[in-house]
């Protein structure tokens, strides 16, 4: 699933940024999600977790790609 389905601020603001500002926030968003996850005991927000986490690093990569080619 989209970061930007996940995150209402990423959607609304922070995905119209420049690519290096998406890429720090998305960057912090990881290290948050790996720190909330250690927290967790509830198996459902533990999924969403870990969906939030897969779909940082997603748009990671994809960021990383499109900074690349400029």
């Amino acid at each position: 699933m989209p970061l930007a389905q996940l995150d209402d601020i990423y959607d609304k603001a922070i995905s119209k940024l420049p690519v290096a500002t998406r890429l720090e926030y998305c960057r912090r968003m990881l290290h948050r999600c790996k720190f909330d996850l250690h927290g967790v005991d509830c198996k459902i927000k533990k999924q969403q977790l870990k969906t939030l986490l897969k779909s940082t690093v997603t748009e990671i990569s994809k960021l990383e790609e499109q900074a690349e080619l400029k």
